[in-house]
């Protein structure tokens, strides 16, 4: 994949979140999306919950880094 900001070749690779936790508590603790309105907010009311792994892409150039996280619900938690 071209990095989105410097067009070099990146590498693939993933970012993990720990999975030693139980399912009920990984769904407060994961990884979330917030939306930009939101961002300020200390209890947001548009969140997506997203998997605790991510295909991701860095580029080696410009030390940044390209995550495709999956949705999850509560049916894939519990």
């Amino acid at each position: 994949m071209k990095c989105p900001y410097c067009e070099k070749e990146m590498q693939k690779g993933e970012i993990r979140f720990s999975d030693d936790l139980s399912a009920f508590i990984k769904f407060f603790q994961g990884p979330r999306w917030v939306s930009e309105e939101d961002i300020e907010r200390i209890i947001p009311k548009n969140t997506v919950q997203l998997s605790h792994v991510a295909e991701t892409y860095y580029c080696e150039a410009c030390g940044k880094a390209v995550a495709y996280f999956d949705a999850v619900t509560n049916e894939d938690l519990f």
